[in-house]
């Protein structure tokens, strides 16, 4: 695993590679200002090597004093009877 970026900002680590329209999404939404004004101060991580990384593996990050916060992009398929419509 390489190491998490040094950084001031928030990292938003990318580790899930199968859903690139929800990363986009969610990168657009970062880098939109609120209605407010305000920017979300973070650093986005798009890289393959972070791939699959999981919370145990990013707590043992070197990086001191850091938080670190996971938001998962992968949705579950729905399940076909669920998708059943009676006539």
């Amino acid at each position: 695993m390489n190491q998490l970026p040094r950084t001031s900002e928030a990292l938003v680590v990318r580790t899930d590679f199968s859903a690139g329209g929800a990363w986009d999404a969610l990168r657009a939404a970062l880098y939109s200002p609120s209605r407010d004004g305000f920017l979300a101060d973070v650093a986005l991580v798009d890289d393959r090597g972070y791939e699959s990384l999981t919370p145990d593996q990013a707590s043992t990050s070197p990086l001191r004093n850091i938080s670190i916060h996971f938001l998962s992009l992968r949705t579950p398929q729905p399940s076909p009877r669920l998708n059943c419509r009676s006539s």
